[in-house]
C-alpha cells in the first residue's frame, strides 16, 4: 500500500508534504504514524505503517494483513469440522492434509511465501482441543531501493 493512490472526494491533506519537509516526515513516520500525501492533487500513502515500529514484520501492514488473513483462512478451514468429529489419528490427519493445501493455496495465491506446518497434535492439557502449530514466511514490500554509483 506504501505509494498507492487513495480513491475518494478529498479536499487535500493538511500539513503533510506540503507543510513538514521530508525529513520532517520521515522522523513521524519512525513513530508509527501512517502519513497521507498530496501529490499531482491525488492522495497518496506515503508509508502504510502501524504504531508497533519494532520490526518490519509488525510496523508494515501489509505483513500483518498476510498474516491476520493467513489465520482466519486457517480457523475457517476448520470451523466446519467443530463438534461433529471426534479426535482419532484418522481425523488428526485429515486436518494436516487441509493445512497442506492451504498451505499451498496461499503460496500460489501470493498471499505469503512459505507456510510450514510445524505440528498438528491432540492438546494432552485439554484433550478435546486440537493443537496446530505453523512457520510462516511473509512478502515483504519493496520499501527502498539502494543504488551505489562508484567510479
Amino acid at each position: 500500500m506504501t505509494n498507492s493512490a487513495i480513491a475518494g472526494p478529498f479536499a487535500d491533506t493538511i500539513k503533510s508534504n506540503d507543510y513538514y519537509s521530508q525529513g520532517h516526515l520521515d522522523e513521524i513516520a519512525s513513530g508509527g504514524v501512517w502519513i497521507v500525501e498530496s501529490k499531482g492533487g491525488t492522495m497518496v500513502n506515503r508509508h502504510q505503517l502501524s504504531t508497533a515500529a519494532s520490526s518490519v514484520e509488525t510496523r508494515e501492514l501489509s505483513i500483518t494483513t498476510q498474516i491476520d488473513y493467513t489465520a482466519k483462512f486457517l480457523r475457517e478451514l476448520v470451523e466446519p469440522t467443530i463438534g461433529i468429529n471426534v479426535i482419532s489419528d484418522s481425523f488428526i490427519n485429515q486436518i494436516r492434509t487441509a493445512f497442506n493445501g492451504a498451505a499451498e493455496t496461499l503460496v500460489k495465491q501470493g498471499i505469503l511465501r512459505e507456510l510450514n506446518i510445524l505440528s498438528v497434535t491432540q492438546d494432552t492439557n485439554n484433550p478435546d482441543t486440537i493443537t496446530a502449530d505453523f512457520s510462516l514466511l511473509p512478502l515483504y514490500p519493496v520499501n527502498y531501493i539502494n543504488i551505489t554509483l562508484t567510479f
